[in-house]
């Protein structure tokens, strides 16, 4: 008896090996917790139903999803397949299609949400993942989905206008429809990129994707917009695409009404210029007024404004998002951008750039890795310029 039961767990052991193998699936993946924000997208184009992949990345009363601007391109109707609610209705809130983002809005409350990660760490060969919503049909519509799961590498970070793209290797050739898919750090388990449907070159196993980053900044909160969008052209969802969607209402023409539209917002653009051009008139030159350093400080950092920065730490990370100890709401910063710290003598720092879109520079040059700086030198990462001053320096 006890042979048998010994036998029958071996078996159970192998089979489960074998599905989990199947699946792509194992037990450090982080693919587990991503799958319950992964959504089903069936959409309606020229009367024919097709699908894609969504990834929630904010929850509420409401949930705003991300997917690629091709899985709903045309779309007459798009749906979205909610684990325990079936199909339901998807509102395309924005889009940029320089970009090929999509953001949709689901009137579905509380539901599970994925993390975007920081898409600048990613380095050549590292490890990621693919999870693709395979639909399980009854007809034209799906009553289910199936998670697949693609384990693949980076193979290259590609520079591009307004960002970068990523290029994806995977282990084995991608029949299943991949547009919109969340491409997750192994590493991290963060959602790092949105694939797209083609593959590159030819090769079956390869994909693109949309770096996190730049879906992060077109994502929810546009007013943290980076340089990744610099020069993408995010547009309201009231002039979607999509047509015929039930509840959507066409607009009554009033020509005139456009014309004096048109008129006032010339006006105000106008005039929001010469506000810019007479304010930056009155302002002194870059680093034409320095601060009194604090006694018993010989040397300090200083923006291009004369303000003081805090260096209370060593070392010290320099970048766009919140959590850096120098955080810089600019466009041509990356999230994280470099790192600074004191120099093994403590007579100067040395300023490493953490592999930046925009660079960093020290006299007039970008460097590559770490670069020792001494007083009086300017350090800027990408348009934010700082100095190293010293107290002879100061102004007043």
């Amino acid at each position: 008896m006890r042979l048998r039961i010994t036998m029958f767990l071996a078996l159970w052991a192998l089979i489960s090996l074998g599905v989990s193998h199947a699946q792509g699936g194992d037990p450090a993946s982080p693919a587990p917790a991503a799958q319950k924000a992964l959504l089903l997208l069936q959409v309606e184009v020229a009367g024919t139903i097709r699908s894609g992949s969504a990834v929630i990345v904010q929850s509420g009363p409401e949930a705003l999803a991300l997917t690629s601007f091709e899985a709903i391109r045309g779309a007459a109707a798009i749906h979205a397949l909610v684990p325990g609610r079936g199909l339901v209705m998807a509102h395309l809130d924005k889009f940029a299609p320089e970009a090929n983002l999509a953001l949709l809005k689901i009137s579905v409350a509380d539901l599970p949400s994925a993390r975007l990660g920081d898409s600048d760490l990613l380095r050549p060969d590292d490890p990621v993942e693919m999870i693709t919503a395979a639909p399980v049909e009854e007809g034209n519509l799906a009553t289910a989905m199936t998670p697949l799961i693609r384990r693949g590498k980076v193979g290259n970070i590609l520079n591009r206008p307004g960002g970068t793209v990523l290029q994806l290797l995977f282990d084995a050739a991608l029949t299943d429809e991949s547009t919109g898919a969340p491409i997750l750090s192994t590493n991290s388990g963060d959602v790092v990129g949105i694939a797209l449907s083609r593959a590159s070159a030819g090769n079956d196993a390869a994909r693109t994707a949309i770096p996190g980053n730049l879906a992060a900044a077109f994502g929810y909160d546009l007013a943290k917009a980076s340089g990744a969008t610099a020069s993408v052209r995010v547009l309201d969802g009231s002039q979607a695409p999509v047509e015929g969607a039930p509840g959507q209402k066409k607009a009554p023409s009033n020509n005139w009404l456009g014309y004096v539209i048109a008129v006032a917002c010339g006006l105000l653009v106008v005039g929001g210029v010469a506000a810019v051009v007479l304010r930056r008139g009155n302002k002194p030159p870059p680093f034409s007024v320095l601060p009194r350093l604090p006694e018993g400080v010989t040397m300090a950092f200083v923006d291009s404004e004369g303000n003081l920065l805090p260096m209370e730490r060593d070392p010290i990370r320099v970048g766009r998002a919140a959590d850096n100890d120098w955080p810089f709401n600019d466009s041509s910063v990356s999230n994280y951008h470099a790192r600074i710290k004191k120099n093994k003598r403590g007579s100067g720092y040395e300023v490493e750039d953490l592999r930046s879109t925009n660079g960093t520079w020290v006299r007039e040059r970008r460097i590559g890795g770490a670069e020792v700086i001494d007083p009086g030198t300017k350090v800027r990462f990408g348009k934010i310029e700082v100095l190293l001053m010293t107290r002879s320096q100061s102004t007043g």
